[in-house]
């Protein structure tokens, strides 16, 4: 039967939900469905390519204290990957800019 992934997913999670009462009541000793997992493919979102971030900086008035800071948060995710939570947590302690590290 094709059914679309999320379907499988839902399947699962309520035919776990149905064991776990059958154990709350006695009626199960075991719970041998705690390890069971239904792996699904995922799609892969495609990466932003250099002329991608080129057209989005261009469109940033860099003349301002707000489109300098937003130029640099994007391309410090860009070139290293850090995501938008942890560099809104980076402390100016924890950089070393003459050596171009993060700590």
């Amino acid at each position: 039967m094709e059914v679309v992934n999320q379907t499988k997913l839902t399947r699962l999670k309520i035919v776990k939900s149905y064991l776990g009462k059958c154990i709350n009541n006695g009626w199960l000793k075991v719970n041998f469905w705690h390890s069971i997992n239904v792996k699904v493919d995922k799609k892969v979102k495609k990466g932003a390519k250099p002329n991608d971030i080129a057209i989005l900086i261009s469109m940033i008035d860099k003349n301002t204290f707000i489109g300098i800071r937003d130029v640099t948060a994007i391309l410090t995710m860009y070139k290293t990957g850090i995501r938008i939570n942890t560099l809104g947590q980076l402390k100016k302690s924890i950089l070393t800019l003459k050596i171009k590290y993060l700590f």
